[in-house]
C-alpha cells in the first residue's frame, strides 16, 4: 500500500541492528540528526542494503529507476551513497502528512489526490525536470553550514524571520507557505536549481529593479546589510538595483560568497508589459573578488574600486607532520603561488598576513590529521587556530596544486577555459630567496598591523620608509615586499636603482596606480568601461614616457626585476615599448579622451540627479518662472537628451557613425514635434487673472520614469477650455507598460518620434558597449604585458617615494654582501652596522643615540631594564632586513650586511594563548623550538628574554642550553638578550659566543647609591646591574614601595651570602673532616702596616697555593666592569669600605657580585680586587675564601665577614 516499507539500512558487526519503516510497525519517527547518523553508520560500515518501494521514483545519480510492479534493491554494498540517503530519508518522511521539500537535497514530495500521498523523489524540487544531484557529504555539510550561520543571528528583525525558515531545506524556504510555487518556471525553482550548484553561497536574483533573496539568504541579508524584510509572510528580502555593490560589500565583509543572477536582456519594447523573464548566473562574488562587474561596460561614470589588499583564495596541504604546502590563488590574475614544504610557523604567518577568502580549500591529508576535537597535537595547531571558524572544502587526489585549481574553478563557476599560471615562492633554491618573515618577527619590527596582533607600541616600519600621505597601494606593496624578502639578485637591482634615482634631475611622470587584478578582471570579462580605459591609457603613457628618457630608463629599468618577481614574467625594454605602443594605439582608436573631464562631470551630474519626475518638474517650473529659457520646451528637451545620450561621446564618432546619424535624425524629429505642436498648444492656454496656483501651471516637462516629454498640469485648463485638446490633436500618452497617463498630453507624431528616438538611443548604447567589448577582446592578448606594466608603475612610484623620504631622513644604502662567488670567510659573515639608530627616530633629534656594532658570532647581550636591549634588537633586525631588500636603512653608508636566508626575531612581548590552551612559557617554548629548528649558519636570529615565563633557575638553564645550541650547532648570527644572569655562571661552550652589554652610568638625584641611568650605548662585556628601582619610581610606583623593595633587596643579598656560607661549610667538611688552622708566618706577624695592597697579596698567595700555579689579582674601580675572561669562573675577592673595614668573599658571578656590593654598602666601597680560579670550581673558591679570612683576621684586619672563616675545609 501507500504506507508500505519505505526503506531500511542494515550493517553487521558488534551492536548491529535493523532499522526499518513500515505501516503500523517498525522503528519510531526519527529526527534529522538520527537520519544523518543512520546514513553515516551504514555508509561507514561498508555493507548494507536500501530497499525502496515501487511507488517511488528514484534518481540514483545515474538514471531514474522506475518499477511499479515490485520492490527493488538499491545501493547494495554501499556503493551508491545516494541510495542509502534515500532510505534514511524515508524514515524521516514516513509520518509527515503535509507536502514540503525534503531535507538536504531538496527532494520534494506532494499529494496529487486527497486519497493518499504519492511521493516523488527527484534531485530537485517537485516538478523539476532536471536530475542534478549533490554528493552526500556535500549535502550534509551545506545544511550544517546554513544552520550554523542562522544560529548566530542577533538582529531582532532577522530573528523574527526564523520562524518561517525550514532548516531541513537547502534553500531554507518552507514550501508549505502560501506564495511559494514549485512549478517548473517559478522563481523558487530557479533559486533552488542555483542552490544545487552553489549550495553554500548567498543567491541574489534580479527581479525588475530589485535583487531578491529567499530563505537562509534573506535572513543573512537582513542581519548583515541592515535591510528590512519584504513582508513577513515569506522569509524574503532584497535591495534596489542601484545598491547591489554596497549590499555585496556588506556580505563579503562577513566572509560570505554570493551568486548574482540577472534577467536575460529583452528586445526593445515600449508601451507593452514585458514577457516572462529568463534568468542566468551572471557572476560569483567573493571576499577575494568582491566587485560586481556585470554590465559595467554600460556604466561609464563608474570606476569600480578594487581593493589592493583583497585576500587570496587559500589551499592547504599537510604531507608530513611539520611540512605544509600553502597555495595562494589570485582568481582575477589567474595566478597560483605555492609555498612547498614550509614549517607550521611560516605556513601560519603566510595565511594570517595575506588573509584568506573563505572557504579554505584543505587537502584530505590536512583534514584527516585532525582528531575528533579538531586538533592534531602541536603540529598544525597554529594554522588551525587561524582558519578554525572558516568553512572548509575538502580537496581529494594529487597533485594538490592541480586539484586545488580544479575545484576552485568549478566552485567559482569560472568555466573550463580559465587557465592559471603556477609559480613557486618558497625560500632557498637557486634564487636563494630568504624565507618569509615569521609572524613574531613582523610584529616586533612593525610590519604586521594591529589587527593581526602587532604590539600597540611598535612603530610602523613602512610609515618610516615612505613620505606622509603616500598612496595606500605603495604602502601595501612595500609591506608585502618586506614580508617576503627578495633574492640577493633582485635586492641588488633595487639598490642600483635607488642609487641612480638619487642623481636623477628629471621628475617622475604621472603614474596612475591601477590594481593589476582590476585590469585583468575587466579585460577578461570584457566589461571595462570608459573610465577604466582612460585610467589604463594614462598609466601606459606614464610608463612609455619613462622609457623615452635616458636618465629615467637607466634609473628605473633595474626595477623590472621586482615586477618580474611579482608576475613571473620579465620583458626587455623594446618589448615594453612595443606593448605600450600597441595598447595605447588600440585605446586611442576607440575611446574618446579629448573631453574626458567634461564628460565625466556631466555623467556624474546625471547620476546625482533624482530619478523622480517631481524634482525635474520643480526645476522646470522655477526656470520658467524666472524666464531663463527662450522656449518653454527647451528644459524638457535638454533633460531628455542628457538622460539618453550619455554614451554618445564615450567612443569616437568614427566607431558609431551609422548609429549617430540615425540618432541625429530621430532627435530632430522629437525637437520639431515639441516646438511645432506642444509649444503652440501650451501657448494657447491663457493664464487666469489670479495666476496659476503653484505647481498646477501647465508646462512641458520631462517624465524621467517613462522617458518621455509631454504637457503636464493642463488637465484643469483643458476642462475649462472646451475643444483645446482636439484643436491641437492632443492625446493622453501611454506609459512604459501601456497604461494611459490621464494628467499628460502629447501628440501622435511626438509619440512616434519619441519611440523612434528611444530605439535609436538603445541601439547607440548597444553599439558603444559592443565597441568597448571588442576593444577588450583586442587587448586580451596583451593582458600579461599590461599586468606587468601595472606592477612596474607601482614599483617605480614606491621606490621613487622611498628614495625621496630616505634622503630627507638622512638614511643610507649599506653595502650588501650576497655571499656569492666562493666560500665565505669570517669577514664575509660579519655584520657591520656603523652609526645606526632606531628607524622611528629622527637622526637630528638630540634624543637619538647612534650605536655601532660588528658581530661575526652570536652575541649574548646583557643590561638592565629600560637600557635599550629591545630597541637595539629591533634596530639591528630592521636595518639588516632593509639592507638585504636593497633599501635605505638608518645607518652609515660604511655599513656592511651579509646575505641572510631568514630573519627570526622572538620578542619579549609574548603572552599566553588561552584559545589554544598555551601558557606564556608554553608559547616561549614553541617559539624556541621553531628558532632552533629553522636557524642556519646564514640566519639572523634575535631572542629577547627567553624563559621569563618560568622560575629563574630552570629558565636560566633552558635559555643557556638554547643559546649554546644556536651558537655552537646552528652557527647563526644575532643577539640573545637576557636578564637571567645565572647563564653567565653556567659551564656552557663559549667559543662561538660574544659578550656585549648595554652601558650605564651613575645617575643624579637623592635616595641611595643604587641610582644609575642608561646611556643607550652598546659595548663589549657584561652588565649585571639593575635599574628596576629607578624604572619603578619613574613610572609612578609610590616611594614607600620603592624604598621597601630596596630594603628587601639588601636582606635578600645577605640571605644569599649566608646560604653560600652554609653550602661552603658542608663542602669543606665533606672534603677534609678536620679544620686546617693556617698560622701566620713570622714575617706576617711582624707586619705592622695593614693595607688593602697587603690584603690583596694574601688573597693572591693563597689562591696560588690552592691552584698550584701563579694567580693574578685584578683590581676594579667603582663603576668598572670585570673583563669578559673572568665571566663564568669561580672567583675570590676582597674589598675595603670607606670606614677601613674589609670583606672577603667567593662567587661564580663576579660581575653581579661586584655590582651588588657597590649598591648595597652604605658606607661606600673604595677598593675591590678579585682572583679568578680557572680550575677547581666552587669548592676551591670556598677553600681560598676560608683561608684568606682566617689569615687576614689573624693579621689584624677588621673583617666584617669574619664569621665565614668558621667554615670547615
Amino acid at each position: 500500500g501507500e504506507e508500505a516499507i519505505v526503506g531500511f539500512a542494515r550493517h553487521p558487526g558488534p551492536g548491529a541492528g535493523l532499522t526499518e519503516s513500515s505501516h503500523g510497525h517498525g522503528g519510531p519517527p526519527v529526527s534529522l540528526s538520527d537520519a544523518l547518523r543512520l546514513g553515516a553508520a551504514a555508509r561507514g560500515a561498508g555493507l548494507g542494503t536500501v530497499r525502496a518501494h515501487s511507488s517511488f521514483s528514484l534518481a540514483s545519480g545515474r538514471s531514474p529507476v522506475r518499477n511499479r510492479a515490485t520492490a527493488r534493491d538499491c545501493g547494495v554494498g554501499c556503493r551508491d551513497p545516494w541510495a542509502l540517503w534515500r532510505g534514511a530519508m524515508g524514515l524521516l518522511h514516513r509520518r509527515r502528512r503535509r507536502g514540503s521539500a525534503s531535507p538536504l537535497v531538496g527532494l520534494g514530495y506532494r499529494a496529487p489526490s486527497s486519497r493518499g500521498y504519492a511521493r516523488y523523489f527527484n534531485a530537485a524540487a517537485a516538478g523539476s525536470s532536471s536530475q542534478q544531484v549533490l554528493e552526500y557529504d556535500q549535502a550534509v555539510e551545506s545544511l550544517r553550514y546554513w544552520n550554523d550561520l542562522i544560529n548566530k543571528i542577533d538582529r531582532p528583525t532577522a530573528r523574527m524571520m526564523l520562524s518561517k525558515i525550514d532548516r531541513e531545506n537547502l534553500t531554507g524556504v518552507d514550501t508549505k507557505l502560501k506564495g511559494v510555487s514549485t512549478s517548473k518556471n517559478s522563481l523558487y525553482q530557479f533559486l533552488f536549481d542555483v542552490k544545487v550548484n552553489h549550495p553554500t553561497k548567498v543567491v541574489l536574483v534580479r527581479v525588475g529593479e530589485f535583487y531578491e533573496t529567499w530563505g537562509f539568504d534573506a535572513v543573512l541579508l537582513v542581519e548583515h546589510c541592515g535591510l528590512n524584510p519584504m513582508g513577513y509572510r515569506l522569509p524574503r528580502a532584497g535591495c534596489p538595483r542601484v545598491n547591489i555593490q554596497r549590499t555585496l560589500d556588506d556580505l563579503t565583509a562577513k566572509g560570505l560568497r554570493c551568486v548574482v543572477c540577472e534577467e536575460a536582456p529583452m528586445p526593445y519594447s515600449y508601451g507593452a508589459r514585458s514577457k516572462r523573464k529568463t534568468r542566468f548566473v551572471a557572476q560569483v562574488v567573493t571576499p577575494h573578488s568582491p566587485v560586481y562587474v556585470y554590465n559595467l561596460s554600460g556604466n561609464h561614470a563608474l570606476s569600480p574600486d578594487f581593493n589592493f589588499q583583497a585576500p587570496p583564495v587559500v589551499g592547504i596541504e599537510q604531507r608530513k607532520p611539520d611540512a605544509f604546502t600553502v597555495s595562494l590563488m589570485d582568481v582575477d590574475l589567474r595566478q597560483v603561488t605555492t609555498y612547498y614544504d614550509v614549517n607550521e610557523e611560516i605556513a601560519a604567518h603566510i595565511v594570517s598576513s595575506q588573509g584568506f577568502s573563505p572557504p579554505v580549500y584543505c587537502h584530505e591529508s590536512y583534514l584527516d590529521r585532525a582528531g575528533p576535537d579538531g586538533s592534531s597535537g602541536l603540529q598544525g595547531q597554529r594554522v588551525r587556530s587561524i582558519i578554525q571558524d572558516s568553512q572548509k572544502v575538502r580537496v581529494k587526489g594529487s597533485p594538490f596544486s592541480e586539484k586545488f585549481v580544479e575545484i576552485v574553478r568549478k566552485d567559482l563557476d569560472l568555466g573550463p577555459d580559465a587557465s592559471f599560471t603556477q609559480s613557486s615562492a618558497g625560500g632557498g633554491g637557486e634564487s636563494r630567496r630568504p624565507l618569509p618573515l615569521y609572524s613574531m618577527t613582523a610584529r616586533s619590527i612593525g610590519l604586521a598591523d594591529r589587527a593581526s596582533g602587532s604590539p600597540s607600541g611598535t612603530p610602523s616600519l613602512v610609515a618610516s620608509l615612505l613620505p606622509k600621505g603616500a598612496p595606500a597601494p605603495c604602502k601595501h606593496f612595500l609591506t608585502r615586499y618586506l614580508m617576503h624578502p627578495p633574492p640577493p639578485g633582485v635586492a641588488g637591482s633595487v639598490q642600483r636603482s635607488l642609487r641612480r634615482i638619487a642623481g636623477v634631475s628629471e621628475p617622475l611622470p604621472l603614474l596612475p596606480l591601477l590594481p593589476a587584478h582590476k585590469i585583468a578582471k575587466m579585460i577578461h570579462s570584457r566589461e571595462a568601461n570608459h573610465s577604466v580605459y582612460v585610467d589604463l591609457l594614462a598609466m601606459l603613457r606614464g610608463v612609455r614616457s619613462i622609457f623615452e628618457s635616458k636618465a629615467l630608463e637607466e634609473a628605473l629599468y633595474p626595477l623590472t626585476a621586482v615586477a618580474a618577481l611579482n608576475t613571473g614574467r620579465r620583458f626587455k625594454t623594446s618589448e615594453i615599448r612595443d606593448a605600450c605602443d600597441d595598447v595605447i594605439a588600440e585605446i586611442e582608436g576607440v575611446v574618446n579622451t579629448a573631453e574626458y573631464e567634461e564628460l565625466m562631470g556631466a555623467l556624474a551630474e546625471d547620476e546625482g540627479e533624482g530619478a523622480g519626475e517631481e524634482a525635474d518638474d520643480d526645476a522646470i517650473a522655477v526656470a520658467a518662472a524666472a524666464g531663463s529659457r527662450a522656449r518653454p520646451g527647451d528644459q524638457a528637451l535638454e533633460s531628455l537628451l542628457r538622460s539618453n545620450e550619455k554614451s554618445a561621446r564615450v567612443v569616437l564618432g568614427s566607431c558609431i557613425a551609422g548609429e549617430l546619424e540615425m540618432l541625429d535624425a530621430a532627435r530632430a524629429r522629437v525637437m520639431a514635434a515639441v516646438r511645432d505642436q506642444l509649444e503652440p498648444a501650451l501657448k494657447a492656454l491663457s493664464c487666469p487673472e489670479e495666476g496659476w496656483p503653484g505647481r498646477s501651471a501647465p508646462r512641458i516637462s520631462y517624465d524621467a520614469v517613462n522617458n518621455s516629454v509631454s504637457v503636464r498640469g493642463a488637465q484643469g485648463a483643458a476642462k475649462s477650455r472646451k475643444g483645446w485638446a482636439d484643436d491641437f490633436g492632443l492625446i493622453n500618452p501611454r506609459d512604459r507598460n501601456g497604461s494611459k497617463l490621464a494628467d499628460r498630453f502629447s501628440t501622435e507624431e511626438l509619440e512616434d518620434a519619441l519611440n523612434d528616438y528611444r530605439l535609436r538611443c538603445h541601439e547607440l548604447d548597444l553599439a558603444v558597449k559592443g565597441a568597448l567589448k571588442a576593444l577588450a577582446s583586442r587587448i586580451q592578448p596583451f593582458v600579461t604585458q599590461v599586468v606587468y606594466l601595472s606592477h612596474l608603475a607601482l614599483v617605480s612610484k614606491t621606490f621613487w617615494l622611498h628614495a625621496t623620504e630616505a634622503g630627507r631622513r638622512g638614511w643610507s644604502l649599506p653595502e650588501i654582501d650576497s655571499g656569492e662567488g666562493g666560500e665565505k670567510d669570517q669577514e664575509g659573515r660579519t655584520l657591520v652596522l656603523d652609526s645606526f639608530w632606531p628607524f622611528w627616530m629622527d637622526k637630528s633629534s638630540p634624543d637619538t643615540v647612534e650605536n655601532s656594532l660588528s658581530m661575526s658570532k652570536l652575541v649574548l647581550l646583557t643590561g638592565p631594564n629600560m637600557a635599550g636591549k629591545s630597541t637595539v634588537i629591533r634596530s639591528v633586525c630592521s636595518a639588516s632586513l632593509l639592507a638585504n631588500c636593497g633599501l635605505h636603512a638608518p645607518c652609515a653608508p660604511t655599513s656592511r650586511v651579509p646575505y641572510f636566508d631568514a630573519y627570526i626575531l622572538r620578542s619579549a612581548e609574548s603572552a599566553d594563548n588561552p584559545a589554544d590552551g598555551l601558557s606564556t612559557f608554553a608559547v616561549e617554548m614553541s617559539d624556541a623550538r621553531a628558532i632552533v629548528r629553522d636557524a642556519s649558519a646564514d640566519s639572523l636570529v634575535f631572542v629577547d628574554e627567553l624563559c621569563k615565563g618560568t622560575e629563574a633557575k630552570a629558565g636560566a638553564c633552558i635559555a643557556a642550553a638554547t643559546l649554546e645550541r644556536l651558537a655552537s650547532h646552528n652557527g647563526c648570527l644575532g643577539l640573545f638578550a637576557t636578564h637571567l644572569h645565572d647563564i653567565l655562571e653556567l659551564p656552557i661552550e663559549r667559543s662561538a659566543l660574544e659578550l656585549m652589554r648595554m652601558e650605564t652610568e651613575p645617575g643624579d638625584g637623592e635616595g641611595g647609591k643604587w641610582r644609575r641611568r642608561a646611556t643607550w650605548k652598546i659595548g663589549h662585556g657584561v652588565c649585571t646591574e639593575s635599574l628596576a628601582f629607578q624604572v619603578a619610581e619613574k613610572y609612578g610606583i609610590p616611594d614607600e614601595i620603592v624604598q621597601r623593595a630596596y630594603a628587601l633587596s639588601l636582606g635578600l643579598e645577605q640571605a644569599n651570602a649566608r646560604s653560600t656560607e652554609v653550602e661552603a661549610a658542608k663542602i669543606n667538611g665533606a672534603a677534609g673532616g678536620q679544620e686546617e688552622v693556617v698560622e701566620p708566618s713570622e714575617e706576617e706577624e711582624q707586619e705592622e702596616v695593614l693595607s688593602f695592597d697587603r690584603g690583596v697579596q694574601v688573597l693572591a698567595g693563597l689562591a696560588s697555593e690552592a691552584l698550584g700555579e701563579d694567580a693574578e689579582a685584578i683590581r676594579l674601580q667603582r663603576g668598572a666592569h670585570p673583563p669578559p675572561s673572568a665571566i663564568g669562573y669561580s672567583c675570590v675577592y676582597v674589598y675595603r669600605l670607606s670606614d677601613d673595614t674589609y670583606y672577603v668573599g667567593e662567587t661564580d658571578n663576579i660581575a653581579q657580585r661586584f655590582s651588588a656590593h657597590q649598591s648595597t654598602r652604605k658606607s661606600g666601597l673604595t677598593d675591590f680586587a678579585f682572583v679568578k680560579l680557572p680550575k677547581g670550581g666552587k669548592s676551591v673558591g670556598r677553600l681560598v675564601e676560608t683561608q684568606a679570612i682566617r689569615r687576614m683576621a689573624g693579621m689584624g684586619f677588621d673583617l666584617i665577614s669574619e664569621a665565614d672563616g668558621m667554615h670547615s675545609n
